[in-house]
């Protein structure tokens, strides 16, 4: 008899040990996902164990990036947003000796493109423009995923100090560099070239055969001799030197998505 009451108390705690494990044991907590399916991204919501499976086959979540797609992030309902601009940095050359009509340039961190430049110099200068991927300039080339800023002096018969600025940051979204053909401006003359539509200006410049007297960007609604930009246009405007002769001038711009 007292034998059986043993058993059945040690039957009793295995069981109490039993429930209890079952009581405490947590369901892993979930989280919200956004889920590539037929139709594009949806927000559903996943254990967190199933989390790394759905990474695998190119889920992520709100507030991340949006693979594929360059500058944009999942809103909190896996809507796609502008990102904010993120590796933001000004990167400046030493004071540079240009031999006359010389070109330099300097270079954006590893990762990151150019969105603006400008120099420094103790003559004028002939151009100041963005360095793309790729780009061949005189003395001056950018690898495959290298950007930066260019400069050139003027040829006028002496050299020139120039520092170069480059202004840089992770890839926005909407990033393009755009550029006009080789514009005829007479002597003092104004010209421009504008961003894609739905897109904001970040810089500019000018590849010009004299010197220029204006490089500037132009917003919505700006009037500028010869050029006027609409109510929601943004882009680059140049003007020749008032010096009694004209100039060639291509006209650079900058420009990305609007980021609200």
């Amino acid at each position: 008899m007292r034998r059986t009451a043993l058993a059945t108390l040690s039957l009793l705690a295995a069981a109490v040990a039993l429930s209890a494990t079952v009581a405490t044991a947590v369901p892993a907590p979930k989280v919200d996902v956004c889920h590539l399916g037929d139709e594009g991204y949806e927000l559903i919501n996943v254990s967190q164990n199933a989390l790394p499976a759905h990474r695998g086959h190119g889920d992520a979540l709100p507030g991340e990036p949006v693979p594929g797609m360059p500058g944009k992030v999942f809103g909190g309902d896996c809507s796609t947003e502008n990102a904010p601009l993120a590796g933001y940095v000004i990167v400046t050359s030493p004071a540079m000796a240009f031999g006359d009509g010389g070109y330099g340039g300097w270079s954006c961190p590893a990762g990151t493109v150019v969105i603006g430049g400008g120099f420094q110099a103790t003559e004028p200068v002939a151009v100041s423009a963005p360095g793309t991927p790729g780009s061949v300039w005189p003395h001056q080339t950018f690898g495959p995923s290298e950007s930066g800023w260019v400069v050139r002096d003027d040829p006028d018969g002496v050299g020139n100090t120039i520092t170069v600025y480059a202004i840089c940051a992770m890839e926005p979204a909407g990033y393009e560099v755009v550029s006009s053909s080789a514009l005829a401006f007479g002597d003092g003359g104004y010209g421009g070239w504008s961003c894609p539509a739905a897109t904001a200006v970040t810089g500019g410049g000018f590849d010009a055969t004299d010197p220029v007297a204006v490089s500037a960007p132009g917003t919505p609604g700006s009037m500028w001799p010869h050029h006027t930009f609409g109510p929601a246009e943004y882009g680059w405007v140049v003007r020749d030197d008032v010096n009694g002769a004209g100039n060639t001038i291509t006209v650079y711009a900058v420009c990305t998505e609007f980021t609200t």
